[in-house]
C-alpha cells in the first residue's frame, strides 16, 4: 500500500511541474516587447531586401485563416464534464465455476493544459463503477480438520451465485495531441478502490457431522445432520433458511496503462463536443494474499453466531428454534479444500480493464467557426466580433467583406493587366531613338517625373477607413511587389481588419499592408499595444509616422 500511494505522489508532482513550466511559458509568450524594439516610422536595418518578403515582418502574416494557430506556444485552458459507457472487467479466471463481467460506467471532470494548437497534458478525477457475476454449479469439501476423536464437518452445495460491485476514484495522466477535429491521449490512470462489495447467495446447502466410529469391521465414517442447533443439516428454501450473506473486499490501488481517441465538434467559439473511444488495462495484477482468505464455507460462523445468541441470553439448546448460519465469504478472498483435503484459492489474481464509449463537453477551447456564404468565407474569431454579434451585426458584417472581395478582385484584375502589359513591352522590339527634340509636353512630363522621385509621394489603395491624410499608421508587413502584398491583405481582412489597406512607397518601391491608420501617435501606439496584447504572433508589427 505504502508503495502505491508513493507512485500516486510521484505522479502528482509530476504533473505539477508541467503546469508550472508551461504558465512560465505561458508568461513569457504573453509579456510585452522588450525596451527599444518600438519603432517609430523607421524599419530595423537590413529588413528590406530587394525582390523578397522580409522573414522577421512577413512571420505573423496569416496568408491563410490557420496560419494564426500554428504558434509554437501557445497556453490555454481546457476542461468540462465527460461521461463513459461500456464494458468493465475484474478480468480473472477462477478454479472453479464461471465469472461474467457486465457493462458500466465513468463519470468525471477533465481538465487540459494545451501548450499549442496540438500538444497538451490532461488529467482530472472520476469515479468508474463497474458489477460482475460468479457463478457455481455444485461443490463439496470439508471445512473442520479430522480431530483426535475422529470428528470433521463436510458440506455440499448446489447453485452458488455472487455478485461483485466495484467502485473507483479515478486519476489520470495522460499526454494529448490534436489536429483538425481529431485528438488521441495516451498514458496513464490511478484506480483508487472506494469500495468493492459482494452478494451471495447458495441455493441448496447440506453440512454433516462425520465420526469414524471403531467397530468389529473397522473404522466406518458416519455422518450425521441432525443437529441444526450446532450448524449441521439442510440449508435451502424448503426450510427457510437459505444462506444469503454481503460483505466488502479491500484491494490495493489499481494502476492503468490507458490510450483514448475521438472526434471533436465545435458547437460554439468557445464550446466543443468529444466523442471517442476509451481503453483501461491494469499493469500491475492485484490479489488479496492467501494468508488473508478466509475458508468459503467455514464452520468459525456457527460458533460466532452461539456465542452471541448466548451472550443475549437466548437458549441455544437442541429443542429451541434456534438455527445459526453460515457467512460465505466471497470467492475473491477465500479458499476452499478439495476432495483431497488440499486448500486452494478460488481466485490468484485479477487485472482489471475496460472499453467503452466516451462523450464529453469541453469549455474554453479556441474553436473556428465557419460561415457558409457566397465563397465560403471561413471568419476565424481573432477580434472576437463575429463571436458576439447580433443578427444585424453579421449582416452588416457580410455586406463589407462582399464588398472588399469585390475591391479584391479588381485589384487582382489591375495586376493581371499590368503584367500583361509588361509581358508584351518585352515582346515589343525598342524603337530607333529620335535625334529631333522633345515635345514641349514631354518636357513637362519628365519634370513631373523628377519632382515625384524627390518627393518620396505615398499613395494608397483605399480599403474600409484608411485615411491617406493621416499622419501615422499601423504596419504588419512590407512586400517589394504588389501582388504579395495584396495576397497578405486578404488574410488580414478575414481575420478582422477590414479597415486594411496597401500603401506603396513610390521612393523605396514597397508595398506596406497597412492595418488602421491614426491622427496622433498616442492613439497608434495604444492600439498596437492592445493587438499584440491580445495575439502575441503579432509582435513584429509597427508604427509608420509620415
Amino acid at each position: 500500500m505504502n508503495r502505491a500511494y508513493s507512485i500516486i505522489v510521484s505522479i502528482f508532482f509530476l504533473f505539477l511541474s508541467f503546469a508550472a513550466l508551461a504558465q512560465n511559458f505561458e508568461g513569457e509568450i504573453k509579456g510585452e516587447k522588450p525596451e527599444g524594439k518600438e519603432f517609430e516610422g523607421k524599419e530595423l536595418e537590413g529588413k528590406e531586401l530587394e525582390g523578397e518578403v522580409l522573414e522577421e515582418e512577413t512571420s505573423s502574416l496569416p496568408d491563410s485563416p490557420s496560419s494564426s494557430s500554428s504558434s509554437f506556444l501557445d497556453v490555454h485552458h481546457e476542461y468540462g464534464p465527460h461521461l463513459g459507457l461500456g464494458f468493465f472487467s475484474l478480468n480473472y479466471k477462477p478454479i472453479i465455476g464461471k465469472y461474467s463481467p457486465s457493462a458500466g460506467f465513468d463519470l468525471g471532470f477533465d481538465y487540459t493544459l494545451s501548450f499549442n494548437s496540438h500538444w497538451g497534458i490532461s488529467t482530472g478525477v472520476g469515479v468508474s463503477y463497474s458489477a460482475g457475476t460468479y457463478t457455481l454449479d455444485s461443490l463439496g469439501g470439508d471445512f473442520a480438520e479430522v480431530n483426535q476423536f475422529g470428528k470433521f464437518d463436510r458440506y455440499t452445495l448446489e447453485k452458488y451465485r455472487e455478485t461483485q460491485q466495484t467502485l473507483l476514484l479515478i486519476i489520470p495522466l495522460m499526454a494529448r495531441f490534436e489536429t483538425g477535429m481529431f485528438y488521441a491521449a495516451l498514458g496513464g490512470k490511478v484506480g483508487l478502490p472506494i469500495s468493492t462489495t459482494y452478494n451471495s447467495k447458495i441455493q441448496s446447502l447440506h453440512t454433516e457431522l462425520h465420526y469414524y466410529v471403531n467397530n468389529k469391521d473397522g473404522y466406518t465414517d458416519t455422518p450425521l445432520d441432525i443437529f441444526p442447533h450446532h450448524g449441521y443439516g439442510m440449508y435451502n428454501k424448503q426450510n427457510n433458511n437459505i444462506v444469503a450473506t454481503k460483505g466488502s473486499i479491500t484491494f490495493e490501488p489499481f494502476f492503468f496503462g490507458s490510450a483514448e481517441a475521438g472526434v471533436i465538434w465545435s458547437l460554439t467559439d468557445k464550446l466543443s463536443l468529444t466523442t471517442g473511444v476509451y481503453f483501461d488495462y491494469c499493469l500491475l495484477h492485484t490479489a488479496i494474499p492467501m494468508e488473508e482468505k478466509k475458508l468459503f464455507i467455514d464452520y468459525q460462523d456457527i460458533i460466532d453466531a452461539r456465542v452471541a445468541a448466548m451472550g443475549r441470553g437466548e437458549d441455544v439448546s437442541r429443542n429451541s428454534e434456534f438455527r445459526p448460519a453460515y457467512k460465505p465469504a466471497s470467492i475473491l478472498a477465500s479458499t476452499f479444500v478439495d476432495d483431497k483435503r488440499v486448500e486452494k484459492e478460488f481466485v490468484e489474481k485479477v487485472s482489471p480493464f475496460s472499453v467503452g464509449l466516451k462523450i464529453g463537453l469541453v469549455f474554453g477551447r479556441r474553436n473556428v467557426i465557419t460561415k457558409k456564404g457566397e465563397g465560403d468565407t471561413d471568419l476565424k474569431d481573432a477580434a472576437g466580433a463575429t463571436s458576439a454579434a447580433s443578427d444585424e451585426e453579421r449582416r452588416l458584417l457580410d455586406e463589407e467583406l462582399e464588398f472588399l472581395r469585390q475591391k479584391i478582385g479588381e485589384m487582382r484584375q489591375e495586376i493581371d493587366e499590368e503584367e500583361r502589359r509588361a509581358k508584351a513591352a518585352k515582346k515589343t522590339p525598342p524603337k530607333t531613338p529620335q535625334k529631333t527634340a522633345p515635345k514641349k509636353e514631354e518636357e513637362q512630363q519628365a519634370v513631373l517625373d523628377d519632382e515625384r522621385k524627390d518627393a518620396n509621394i505615398v499613395s494608397i489603395d483605399r480599403f474600409g477607413g484608411l485615411d491617406k491624410s493621416a499622419s501615422y499608421y499601423i504596419v504588419a508587413g512590407s512586400f517589394a511587389d504588389k501582388k504579395s502584398a495584396t495576397r497578405s491583405l486578404e488574410g488580414f481582412v478575414k481575420e478582422g481588419f477590414v479597415s486594411a489597406g496597401v500603401m506603396s512607397d513610390l521612393k523605396t518601391t514597397k508595398y506596406r499592408v497597412v492595418l488602421m491608420s491614426f491622427s496622433t501617435r498616442e492613439e497608434a501606439h495604444r492600439k498596437l499595444a492592445e493587438i499584440k496584447r491580445r495575439k502575441p504572433i503579432y509582435k513584429d508589427f509597427w508604427v509608420l509616422e509620415q
